[in-house]
């Protein structure tokens, strides 16, 4: 008969019969390995992996037989895996699938389709997965044949953050929040002196056109024109000179003046560091207002970024950054209000 075609290790059927002679025939199927039955005219072919020919011997009532053979074609097998994910809880995972052999041309169905982007997908993406699961992918042939592979999506337990009750500091608490959390602080020579005798233990003492690196952080200390002290028991306690900072980070520097006024050796500060984003107190008062800062960034320094600060936190500091905004003419004014963050 015609031959016939299955899949590597699956099962098959030979179709057998006979036409003339005299009735009833009797079959002999060889070689009988991989056949369900070798003496009917329809075994079922079980577990075959290489092609093979197979015999058949019909015989009728008279004794008299015929032979005819057929070629059981064994297609390719498949050979598949599936790379297993794990993923934090409120990740998303992904299955990588390789595949070979067979005949080439494949299509994927993954089952049960929960959380998956596509279920026909050779590597599809889980959305959000919330528990562990095990997915089925059934791949199919160009000819049919097709392989079965589990794959399992593993959730790690979720983390719930505690950062605790709200804490409350006042104004002027720097002592305790240095202490408490054991902060990094950086500051002037005296101001680290007075720190310590207060206890403070993790310090980083400089001086202006000193550079320290901070976690990471390369921390420069730069001029600022203003006052420095602060109230004791006793009377005002100097604490070095005013200064500002230049902070680089990831290769971008940002000038964080700190409070000051208006000096011509900011340019100076400019040339040498090279910050491109800048913080400019702006409230008056008790710094320069939106006017001596308008002129730094228009007539000394030139800026990408600005940032505005130090304002509008009582009611002698009446500098806007709506005025600071309207004269600036170089360079970008970013306004944030408290708690908002950007990116630029």
């Amino acid at each position: 008969g015609a031959n016939v075609a299955i899949c590597y290790t699956q099962t098959g059927s030979l179709n057998g019969s006979a036409t003339g002679g005299n009735g009833p025939y009797t079959f002999q199927w060889s070689p009988i390995g991989n056949l369900s039955n070798p003496n009917i005219a329809n075994p079922s072919i079980i577990n075959l992996t290489t092609t093979q020919i197979c015999i058949l011997t019909v015989t009728d009532a008279n004794g008299c037989s015929d032979i005819d053979t057929v070629t059981v074609i064994v297609n390719p097998e498949i050979l598949s895996s599936v790379q297993s994910d794990s993923v934090c809880f409120g990740e998303n995972g992904q299955f990588f699938t390789t595949v070979s052999g067979g005949s080439p041309g494949y299509s994927f169905a993954w089952s049960p389709i929960t959380n998956l982007n596509d279920p026909t997908a050779q590597n599809p993406i889980i959305l959000n997965p919330t528990a562990t699961q095990t997915y089925t992918l059934i791949i199919t042939d160009s000819v049919g044949c097709t392989d079965t592979v589990n794959a399992t999506i593993t959730v790690n337990p979720q983390i719930i953050a505690d950062a605790g009750a709200d804490v409350l500091f006042c104004f002027g608490d720097s002592v305790q929040i240095a202490k408490d959390y054991g902060c990094q602080v950086v500051g002037i020579v005296e101001l680290c002196s007075w720190l310590a005798f207060q206890g403070v233990e993790n310090l980083t003492a400089l001086n202006k056109g000193g550079t320290a690196d901070v976690a990471g952080v390369s921390v420069t200390m730069v001029n600022a024109l203003h006052t420095s002290g602060m109230t004791g028991k006793d009377g005002p306690v100097y604490l070095g000179e005013p200064a500002g900072f230049i902070f680089e980070i990831g290769g971008k520097k940002i000038w964080h003046m700190g409070d000051t006024d208006v000096f011509g050796d900011m340019a100076l500060i400019q040339k040498l560091h090279g910050p491109t984003m800048a913080m400019i107190p702006i409230g008056d008062h008790f710094t320069m207002g939106p006017k001596g800062a308008a002129m730094i960034c228009n007539e000394i320094c030139d800026f990408e970024h600005i940032i505005p600060m130090h304002y509008g936190t009582f009611g002698l500091l009446t500098g806007t950054a709506e005025d600071f905004d309207a004269l600036v003419t170089r360079g970008k004014v970013h306004t944030l209000a408290v708690g908002q963050s950007n990116s630029f």
